[in-house]
């Protein structure tokens, strides 16, 4: 099954030409996209810790209540890693998963960026790794390309729908962050997956 979106001619980073026209996207499953990335990576001048690994990674983002959550859960598989900021914070603090304490937000962000670190020098992970973020904006999709050379995956169901799980499913204030989410987004900066099938966030 595709799940994966694979630039056909190899790009860097976000700021190649070629990363973003569809005319350079195809559809791969997750263990054929693990193998080309692997194999296209090599001997194109990446440091032997990049060069070695032997995983994949998803950025999968869009805004509040967009469905970022049931995406990845309905494709996950045995053996692979979730970064998600929500979730660590959760194990942190014991809190529901969308009510946050900003003292423990600067642990929940220094404990995901520990995983990042060990992950790009780690040579024995062989799994999928999930991205999930808001990431609003082109420049916080490129960090994640550029960092774990991330394919991305942006699910923007329209503002009113969003708007309407916040409501409903949400503590008041991310009635907020909805809002502030579009109001960030680059609405013009690379392939989109309009939907997100339930309010999960991330």
């Amino acid at each position: 099954m595709a799940q994966h979106v694979d630039h056909i001619i190899p790009v860097e980073s976000a700021t190649d030409e070629l990363f973003w026209p569809p005319s350079n996207h195809q559809a791969l499953c997750a263990s054929c996209h693990g193998k080309k990335t692997f194999y296209e990576d090599k001997g194109r001048g990446r440091s032997k810790g990049e060069a070695d690994t032997q995983w994949s990674a998803t950025l999968v983002c869009g805004p509040p209540c967009g469905g970022k959550n049931t995406y990845v859960a309905e494709r996950i598989q045995d053996g692979d890693l979730i970064i998600d900021v929500d979730a660590i914070h959760k194990a942190l603090s014991g809190s529901p998963t969308h009510i946050h304490s900003e003292q423990v937000l600067r642990f929940a962000f220094t404990a995901r960026d520990a995983v990042v670190e060990k992950l790009t020098h780690d040579d024995r992970f062989a799994g999928h790794v999930w991205i999930i973020s808001t990431a609003p904006t082109r420049a916080d999709r490129a960090y994640w390309v550029a960092r774990l050379r991330a394919e991305v995956v942006l699910l923007v169901p329209d503002v009113a729908t969003c708007l309407q799980r916040a409501a409903t499913e949400r503590p008041d204030r991310w009635i907020g962050y909805v809002r502030q989410w579009f109001h960030a987004y680059d609405q013009d900066s690379g392939p989109r997956n309009r939907g997100g099938s339930d309010g999960g966030e991330g």
